[in-house]
């Protein structure tokens, strides 16, 4: 049966899928468990097919119909096929390189260890280490963050030379941000990056990405609150403008929890949606205080002016643009189309109908009224 260039690369890339598979398996099943101690005795090594048990077993596997089968997986995309082979070939770890190779992959792993772990210090070190270059975010395999970065800081150049600044925005979750920096990066042709590392409320931003996109060139598709550290980040850069993108936190954490819930195919829970409201409220007034304090300049911008007809996206994105130092301010026209990443189309009071009057009650109380008055509701 012959083997498709699909299947070909789902071959091609198992050892590296492999590698981010059993170590973030073993890191953060560890989370909270470990000393630093007990994390720096930690040796994460590399993995390779050609050194694999099945390698030197093939006689026990029937290769023709694993391949068979991996492509039917692969039709549903290269994570099922890559999934597949290595649940059925089990591969081993590799010794024979100089242990030092393997420090920046140790290293990166250990930064986001950290930053889950709410130690963005010591995160921030081990960026340093690692020396992966800022990226697109996502909890990357190593492999594909350091090339993915590499493409970026190539493309982040090419945007200085034309002059363009970094865009600084700091983005709800659920509040159509993909959809914003997407447009931003297209009709810019600048990259789309994220510099911070750990979990939605807190996630920190590390220095060495901030520096690197405070040259210029890129737009900020990130999530991170103004917590101490990062706001200490932003001052010292010395680029105290930033743009807050926010929705309704009551409509944002229905979204999100929806969102989860559909995935799972089961009814959203009341108390989860209330938890996320939560959350959403932490972040939110964490900016608002950061922008009474003046510590940062906030721009403030309502999802209902990109996605509720408010106000046109061009002029949303002039506004962007020119708060963050283009001097072309009427670059957008009335005619740029937002491209709808992520983005699901729905009723603004929908999340209305899953709570009950009492808990819409809380929420409604827990709004402070500069929140009102950002979100005009």
């Amino acid at each position: 049966m012959p083997v498709s260039k699909r299947v070909k690369n789902v071959l091609h890339r198992v050892g590296l899928l492999n590698v981010a598979h059993s170590l973030r398996t073993s890191i953060f099943r560890a989370l909270g468990g470990m000393s630093e101690g007990e994390i720096s005795r930690q040796r994460l090594l590399l993995h390779d097919l050609s050194h694999s048990t099945a390698g030197n077993n093939a006689g026990f596997y029937d290769w023709p119909a694993l391949l068979a089968e991996s492509e039917i997986r692969a039709q549903n995309g290269f994570r099922a096929g890559a999934a597949f082979l290595i649940s059925e070939i089990g591969l081993d770890l590799v010794y024979g390189a100089p242990d030092d190779n393997y420090r920046p992959l140790y290293e990166y792993m250990r930064a986001m260890l950290y930053a889950r772990n709410n130690n963005p210090e010591k995160a921030t070190r081990c960026i340093e280490c690692s020396a992966v270059p800022m990226g697109i975010g996502g909890d990357l395999f190593y492999s594909d963050a350091m090339s993915d970065g590499m493409q970026i800081a190539a493309w982040q150049k090419r945007a200085i030379r034309r002059k363009i600044p970094p865009i600084l925005i700091s983005s709800m979750p659920r509040a159509a941000s993909a959809s914003l920096v997407s447009t931003l990066s297209t009709y810019l042709n600048i990259p789309a990056v994220r510099i911070s590392l750990g979990n939605f409320p807190n996630f920190s931003l590390m220095e060495p990405w901030a520096k690197q996109f405070m040259q210029g060139g890129a737009v900020l598709h990130d999530h991170f609150g103004a917590s101490d550290f990062n706001v200490d980040i932003l001052e010292r850069m010395g680029n105290r403008n930033v743009t807050v993108l926010v929705r309704d936190p009551r409509a944002a954490a229905f979204s999100l929890i929806n969102k989860e819930f559909l995935r799972k195919d089961v009814p959203i829970s009341e108390d989860k949606i209330m938890q996320s409201f939560r959350v959403y409220l932490e972040w939110f007034e964490q900016w608002i205080t950061v922008a009474n304090a003046g510590k940062l300049k906030v721009r403030w911008v309502d999802t209902a002016r990109l996605t509720g007809g408010k106000e046109s996206v061009g002029d949303v994105m002039n506004g962007i643009v020119s708060w963050h130092g283009l001097t072309k301010s009427d670059l957008f026209s009335n005619r740029v189309e937002l491209k709808t990443r992520n983005f699901v189309q729905g009723r603004p009071d929908a999340w209305r109908d899953h709570v009950s009057e009492d808990i819409q009650q809380v929420m409604n109380a827990a709004m402070s009224s500069k929140m009102r008055e950002i979100l005009d509701v």
